[in-house]
């Protein structure tokens, strides 16, 4: 999943449409359910739709839900152990002592 994350979700996505076309199959066959070829049909059409956008949006949401966590809020920013924390442009920080100077004369 790694490493080809939208492999991953179109083997996910297919494995998921053939499942419930096989329970639906099966539910016909059992006389639970009345469903014609046509309607069979319909249902496999929308299948693929809604797996084709599971491919397409899901691996980018993941990564966004994942990036979120990378950043610092410019809102609210804290250290990684949860102290509240300032941002402040290089320049000043250098100033102050707290970084290296962004701009050393050669």
């Amino acid at each position: 999943m790694k490493s080809e994350p939208v492999v991953s979700a179109q083997a996910i996505a297919a494995a998921v449409s053939t499942m419930i076309l096989a329970f639906l199959a099966m539910l016909v066959s059992l006389g639970v359910v009345a469903l014609d070829t046509q309607q069979m049909g319909a249902i496999e059409a929308f299948l693929a739709a809604l797996g084709a956008l599971a491919v397409l949006v899901g691996p980018q949401l993941a990564a966004a839900w994942w990036a979120r966590g990378k950043v610092t809020p410019v809102a609210n920013p804290k250290t990684p152990d949860g102290a509240p924390a300032m941002l402040l442009p290089m320049a000043q920080a250098a100033a102050m002592g707290l970084a290296p100077d962004p701009d050393p004369e050669p």
